[in-house]
């Protein structure tokens, strides 16, 4: 079955409006966070805070890649620089041992006038059915009242609809052992070549076991990668799921897992972080000017590019 775009209010037009009254709403999150910060400004509304960034990674894609599977920068056995940031989700810095979810974006650089942003999360789907729900909830949470937060999105989500994304979102918030153990999800579906459209993970090649001291620091996890790192690569293999049909893998309802079952994980390439001193000055400096960047899956051709309305 092919693969099909529904747009919010019946064509592109009309969602683009919608989608710069949410755009307005979303910057009203981000001044909540800054505010109950007590910052003088906040550059993210979400994943403030960073474990891991590095431009020094490589993905390398699989010899025997299928041919549906092989299409633009995705060849057999190519290889690229990556650069890549691992953080927090939460809008603000907090304690690596709170209970959050954790990010996973990766920039892949084809050539110098093409490169490819993916970005994904440790649960498979998205509190969110859609863009709307999205920023109803982030604006919702951003500071202030929490019961507050809660009253607002029952009156314009249903008490229903509240309930189920407040049910997600404490389930994908928890304690991490180690961002090396994780698997992480893109949620969202995309392109992949003329004719697919997949959403894709990332999961731990053969990784350590986990450091049970992570649970009781406060930088717990920046400081587990940064000693696995130092003596060892850490691997972890990219995947995609295929669309099967709009009821088991929708393209516009980001809140429905797509089951392995319905659309089993198809190993495509694998990403490895050498071995370094994340440590060094150099590598804290390089840190540096990789947070201050923007990730953004829009970042990519047109063969890749997201699907559905919470990615539009």
């Amino acid at each position: 079955m092919a693969w099909t775009e529904t747009y919010a209010g019946g064509s592109p037009e009309a969602e683009e409006i919608q989608f710069k009254a949410l755009a307005k709403d979303i910057n009203l999150a981000q001044e909540k966070a800054r505010q109950a910060a007590g910052a003088a400004h906040v550059d993210r509304a979400f994943h403030a805070k960073p474990i891991l960034a590095t431009d020094n990674a490589e993905l390398q894609f699989r010899s025997d890649l299928a041919p549906v599977l092989t299409a633009g920068f995705a060849q057999p056995g190519a290889r690229y620089p990556v650069t890549l940031r691992i953080s927090n989700a939460a809008n603000r810095p907090g304690p690596d041992n709170d209970p959050d979810m954790r990010g996973f974006a990766f920039r892949v650089h084809v050539s110098d006038a093409e490169r490819h942003d993916f970005l994904a999360t440790n649960y498979p789907v998205s509190h969110a059915r859609n863009a709307r729900q999205f920023v109803r909830v982030a604006v919702a949470m951003a500071g202030g009242s929490k019961v507050g937060g809660v009253v607002s999105l029952v009156g314009s989500e249903g008490p229903v609809e509240t309930a189920r994304m407040l049910i997600n979102l404490s389930k994908a918030r928890r304690k991490s052992d180690s961002v090396a153990l994780e698997t992480y999800w893109s949620r969202g579906a995309m392109r992949w070549g003329p004719a697919l459209a997949v959403r894709f993970l990332l999961r731990p090649m053969h990784p350590a076991p986990a450091n049970k001291s992570v649970s009781s620091d406060p930088n717990g996890l920046a400081k587990d990668i940064a000693v696995r790192l130092a003596s060892a690569p850490v691997k972890f293999e990219l995947a995609i799921q295929r669309y099967v049909d709009d009821r088991v893998t929708p393209i516009e309802d980001t809140s429905i897992a797509w089951e392995t079952k319905n659309a089993p994980p198809e190993p495509v390439a694998t990403l490895t972080i050498p071995p370094q001193d994340v440590r060094s000055p150099e590598a804290v400096e390089k840190a540096h000017r990789i947070n201050i960047s923007a990730f953004n899956p829009w970042n990519t051709t047109d063969e890749f590019r997201p699907l559905g309305n919470l990615n539009r």
